[in-house]
């Protein structure tokens, strides 16, 4: 199995410190986010990682074609 590259690592330390959970089969990585009541832990799993991903590929999308549609300076 590989291991995670130096870009994963540090995009999952951007979101919030992520790492993977010591249960393998959990299939989870763990961090911190801050909400209103302050900072928690949070666990995420593939299946969540997953969705975020295309959400993110969607949002990324949308800028794109937010500035395309804008006459505005560039």
């Amino acid at each position: 199995m590989r291991e995670l590259t130096e870009r994963e690592q540090n995009t999952l330390e951007f979101l919030g410190n992520f790492h993977p959970t010591v249960t393998v089969q959990d299939r989870t990585v763990k961090g911190y986010m801050a909400d209103d009541d302050g900072i928690g832990k949070v666990y995420l799993n593939s299946r969540d990682l997953r969705a975020m991903a295309t959400d993110l590929e969607s949002v990324a999308d949308w800028l794109d074609q937010r500035a395309d549609q804008d006459p505005g300076e560039r």
